[in-house]
C-alpha cells in the first residue's frame, strides 16, 4: 500500500484498479465474457448502420464515437465503485447505465430493422421492385440512431 493509506479505497483509483485486478483477477476473468459480448454487440450495430449513413459522413463519424464511448465506458460504470473514489464513481456509474441504455434501444432497433429489411427483401423477391429497398436501408438507418437517443432521453 502507498504510504500514509490504510484502506484501499484511499488510493488513486489507477492504482486501486491495479491493486483490484493483482488481488482478485478473477474480477477481470468474470468480466472478460461479457466485455468480448459487448464489444461484438457493438460491432454489429455499426456494422449494420455506418454503411447506411454513407450520405451523412458526420452521423457515421457520431455514431461510431459513440458507440466506441458506449463500449467503454458500460464496463466501466460496472466497476466504478471499485476502481474510483465517490463522486467520481458516481458519475461513472450514471454515464455507463445511461450509455447501458443507449446500446440497449440500439441493438433492439437495429435487430428490428434488419427484421424489417428481411421482410422487405423477401417481399421484393415475390414481386420485384414492390419496393425501394436501396431507399429503405437508407432511411432506417437514420432513424435508427435518432429514435435510439430519443428512447433513451425519454426514459431518462
Amino acid at each position: 500500500m502507498a504510504a500514509g493509506c490504510t484502506h484501499i479505497g484511499q488510493l488513486p483509483p489507477c492504482t486501486r484498479a491495479s491493486l483490484l485486478l493483482l488481488h482478485h483477477p478473477w474480477i477481470f476473468v468474470n468480466l472478460l465474457p461479457l466485455l468480448l459480448v459487448s464489444a461484438l454487440l457493438h460491432l454489429y450495430i455499426g456494422a449494420r448502420l455506418v454503411p447506411g449513413l454513407a450520405a451523412l459522413p458526420v452521423g457515421q463519424l457520431v455514431l461510431m464515437g459513440g458507440l466506441v464511448l458506449s463500449a467503454l465506458s458500460m464496463p466501466l460504470g460496472l466497476m466504478a465503485q471499485r476502481v474510483a473514489r465517490l463522486p467520481l464513481a458516481h458519475v461513472l456509474t450514471w454515464v455507463g447505465l445511461l450509455f447501458m441504455g443507449l446500446f440497449s434501444s440500439l441493438l433492439v432497433l437495429t435487430l428490428a430493422r434488419d427484421a424489417a429489411l428481411l421482410a422487405a427483401w423477401l417481399a421484393d423477391l415475390l414481386v420485384p421492385s414492390l419496393l425501394p429497398l436501396a431507399l429503405l436501408r437508407t432511411a432506417s438507418a437514420e432513424v435508427v440512431p435518432v429514435l435510439g437517443l430519443v428512447v433513451t432521453l425519454l426514459g431518462f
